[in-house]
């Protein structure tokens, strides 16, 4: 499969006389079918890079090749609220050039009430309603800024069925969320934005487990430096960090083997492995 989106070198920096860099040298790309989630704390510019690909921002530097269609769903709903479904469909179908296909997709969110207006919407209908409009471009790259914020879990999941539907058609997807279950449930990579810079976490995509462990402690550092584990103190305990379902019955049962006693055994989250990088 190829690339949809190739991102190279992108940076940003606010301020007229002090200037503030928020984004630095940003490089990533996305495949055909597959969802990228970039997390990150408020303020760390996961939105401004969101709306530099959508060319609503201009960069400082930097390249951007995107191969098709682009979708984008907004962090903050942007209809008309004095009209309804069908005039906001039809009206961003005049703008974009589609839009013929608009009552599928509201068919398909359940949207009840179709004649009343966006301004009386609750906010899981308008999420739903941007969503859609995002989707009746056909896109071959959707970017979706906090999906998820603030809506009930059946919203979510709605959400959820369709991003899904999405990717087995071969769009690519770039959302950005704090919404770690979501994102543990659609998600193929995800990446944490700091201080600028743009970092996969490895550890989410291999099954991460810590180990509470006591015994010998030349037997265990042995063990450790032998499949390359990283150790740390807990107390009276150690805890021992190990990367992927394979290497975690080897470091057990070579742990076992040397009579040394595992206390618990943890995985790790992507909820625990964010709050450490952030």
């Amino acid at each position: 499969m190829g690339n949809v989106i190739e991102v190279s070198r992108i940076s940003k920096s606010y301020g007229l006389i002090s200037r503030k860099s928020i984004l630095k040298d940003i490089s990533f790309h996305i495949e055909q079918g597959e969802c990228i989630c970039i997390m990150g704390a408020n303020g760390q510019g996961k939105s401004t890079l969101i709306k530099i690909l959508a060319g609503l921002l201009a960069r400082d530097r930097g390249e951007i090749k995107i191969a098709g269609r682009l979708g984008y769903m907004p962090e903050t709903s942007i209809n008309f609220p004095s009209l309804n479904i069908y005039q906001t469909m039809e009206y961003y179908g005049l703008i974009s050039g589609y839009g013929k296909d608009y009552e599928q997709l509201i068919d398909r969110f359940s949207l009840a009430e179709k004649r009343k207006i966006v301004k009386k919407f609750s906010k899981g209908m308008k999420r739903k309603l941007d969503l859609i409009r995002a989707l009746n471009l056909k896109p071959d790259l959707l970017l979706l800024d906090e999906p998820f914020e603030g809506l009930d879990p059946g919203v979510c999941n709605d959400m959820i069925s369709v991003i899904a539907e999405e990717k087995a058609r071969g769009s690519a997807i770039l959302m950005s969320s704090h919404d770690m279950s979501y994102v543990e449930k659609i998600a193929d990579r995800v990446f944490i934005l700091k201080n600028g810079h743009l970092s996969q976490i490895d550890e989410w995509q291999r099954e991460t487990t810590v180990l509470t462990v006591s015994g010998d402690l030349k037997i265990i550092e042995g063990i450790i430096e032998r499949f390359k584990c990283k150790i740390g103190k807990d107390g009276e305990y150690l805890k021992i960090k190990v990367v992927g379902k394979e290497e975690t019955i080897s470091v057990i049962q070579t742990l076992a083997k040397n009579g040394v006693n595992i206390i618990k055994q943890e995985v790790v989250s992507l909820e625990d492995i964010f709050l450490q990088e952030t």
